[in-house]
Order: C-alpha cells, then sequence, then structure tokens
C-alpha cells in the first residue's frame, strides 16, 4: 500500500510547470495562478490536519495525533468507554481495546495484551493449560490494573470458546 506524501510547496511546482514563454515575470498571470493554487494547498493542508487528528498515534513527520473529542470517537468506534481517564490514559486504552478486539485467543495475542495492559515491567507468569484454558499470575499490581486484565483477558477469546469467568 502506497502512503500519500504531503505535498507543501503547490505554488512553487505550479510555476515549475509552466512552458518556457509563460515563466518570465508576467505579474497578472503568475498572481492569478498563485490566487488559485495557494487555494489548493490550503485545502490539502486542511485535509492532513483531518486525517493527522483522527489517527491514534501521531503521523510519522507530526506532533499531534487524536486529542479529546477525536479520541472519545475513536473509542465509541472500538468499544471502549472513556471512564474519566485523561488522553494518554484513554489511547492506551483505547489500543488495549483494540487488540482485545482482533484477538482469536491464541497465546500469543493474550501475551501481546499483557504486554499492552501493563507498560511498565511487572513480574508475571503465563502458562498455557489447555486448549482454551491458561494461568496467568501478576505481582503487586492495583486494583485498576488487575481489573483491566481481567476483563481484557477474558474478552480475548477464541471464537467458540465457553464464556467462563476467571472467578469460577
Amino acid at each position: 500500500m502506497t502512503i500519500p506524501a504531503r505535498i507543501t510547496d503547490h505554488v512553487e511546482a505550479a510555476k515549475a510547470r509552466l512552458i518556457s514563454q509563460f515563466r518570465s515575470p508576467k505579474p497578472v498571470l503568475h498572481g492569478m495562478m498563485e490566487s488559485y493554487v495557494e487555494q489548493l494547498q490550503e485545502l490539502e493542508d486542511v485535509l492532513w490536519d483531518v486525517i493527522n487528528h483522527r489517527l491514534l498515534d501521531p503521523a510519522p513527520g507530526e506532533s499531534v495525533g487524536a486529542e479529546g473529542v477525536q479520541l472519545d470517537v475513536l473509542g465509541k468506534i472500538v468499544g471502549q468507554p472513556r471512564l474519566g481517564l485523561s488522553d494518554s490514559g484513554y489511547r492506551s486504552a483505547i489500543k488495549l481495546k483494540i487488540r482485545v478486539n482482533r484477538s482469536r485467543g491464541s497465546n500469543v495475542d493474550l501475551l501481546e495484551i499483557l504486554r499492552l495492559a501493563m507498560p511498565e515491567p511487572k513480574e508475571w507468569t503465563f502458562e498455557p493449560m489447555y486448549i482454551h484454558a491458561s494461568f496467568t499470575h501478576v505481582e503487586d499490581i492495583s486494583v485498576e490494573l488487575a481489573f483491566t486484565l481481567l476483563t481484557s483477558l477474558n474478552s480475548a477469546r477464541a471464537a467458540g470458546s465457553s464464556r467462563q469467568q476467571a472467578a469460577d
């Protein structure tokens, strides 16, 4: 897939495309061309701003991704409520929810969910037990993180597996 590139110099590119007889200073022609091409540049800048503010993480070369209401929209799309989280916490929760939604319940999926849920290193063990069962033990975590892990790992199961709760 080809990623489109942002063009920031439409006016200069348009002047360079003129045939030689129109390149010499012609104030009326150049002024008219610049006024049209500047509108094109403004349109492209606005479109890239819309694109960049709808991305979960900033695009390469950009400093801003989705914030505030844009994050709320992304969270609604993937099914993750904000629950009073800050933008950075909500961004992490959305990434975790996306990974849970894409999970097929494999051990690799569950390990990736564990890594996303706990960005700072904690001591934990993961033991696959049966076809659709595993045991996870995590040391010294908060109640919020334990709840997040429980709901995320419980939701990340293979199609057709039972909905048995971890408390059973």
